[in-house]
């Protein structure tokens, strides 16, 4: 970095060659809309988009709900399966043992996201007042 400056810059080839290439998906939900498609669409609506184990690790908190709807949604767009019609119930919202979030993949989302190989595929997800936020980074083989 420059003296007297606050920007590092990397050229892409320093780093990415031996990293391998990355793939980001980020999504915000709205609280309140999970809670109005619930209230319109009940159980149905919840046992088309979690798995049972989302659902129960929710302790019904709509935030929570909201929050794996948004990590489910990044990971569509970080694998680029909107067009490949994924059941949402093969992407899963699960803790490691320390507590932090980890996808999952079953059937056709797992197919998609073995195409890309990647090493490995970190979410990170977020709450506050109305709003759920997720990213998905993966960071695929070189």
């Amino acid at each position: 970095m420059k003296e007297g400056t606050n920007v590092l810059s990397i050229r892409c080839n320093d780093c990415c060659a031996s990293l391998g290439r990355v793939r980001v998906g980020v999504d915000v939900v709205a609280t309140s809309a999970i809670e109005a498609s619930i209230q319109n669409f009940g159980e149905r609506f919840v046992r088309r988009i979690f798995t049972a184990h989302e659902i129960a690790t929710a302790n019904g908190a709509v935030f929570r709900l909201a929050a794996r709807f948004a990590a489910k949604e990044a990971a569509i767009k970080a694998f680029d399966m909107s067009e490949t019609g994924v059941d949402w119930r093969h992407i899963e919202l699960r803790s490691d043992t320390a507590r932090r979030p980890t996808l999952h993949f079953y059937g056709s989302a797992r197919k998609r996201v073995d195409s890309f190989n990647p090493m490995d595929v970190s979410v990170s997800l977020s709450h506050e007042f109305d709003i759920a936020v997720a990213t998905v980074v993966a960071l695929l083989s070189p």
